[in-house]
């Protein structure tokens, strides 16, 4: 259980860095540090800083557990990632049905790792 936990913060650490570099490409983070740059430092930065550690970071996730196990963490890091920037990004506030949506999309990502290991 240890091991799946240490698992699910490396990926979600990656997921982290892959939205914040996302938001910083769009704009909408960092904004002042965006305007000085031109695009392909923003690209080399976004690369160099997000892309590449985040990548490695859930990489490690693939190398500990078998994969079907590691392929649902990332999904489900990957869909809690999408729904908090998404909402952070258009500043929409937690409803009932954000929650039920999302939790839906886990199940199912737990119903899938489990179909594979049987």
């Amino acid at each position: 259980m240890g091991t799946l936990l240490w698992c699910v913060a490396l990926t979600a650490t990656g997921q982290l860095l892959i939205y914040a570099g996302l938001g910083f490409l769009a704009g909408k983070w960092m904004t002042a540090f965006h305007d000085a740059l031109p695009l392909w430092a923003r690209l080399m930065a976004f690369a160099v800083l997000a892309s590449i550690p985040a990548n490695l970071l859930i990489a490690q996730t693939f190398k500990v557990l078998p994969a079907g196990l590691a392929g649902a963490v990332l999904v489900s890091t990957s869909v809690v990632g999408m729904v908090i920037s998404a909402m952070i990004m258009d500043g929409v506030r937690p409803n009932l049905n954000i929650l039920m949506a999302t939790l839906l999309l886990l199940v199912a990502a737990v119903w899938v790792a489990l179909a594979l290991k049987s």
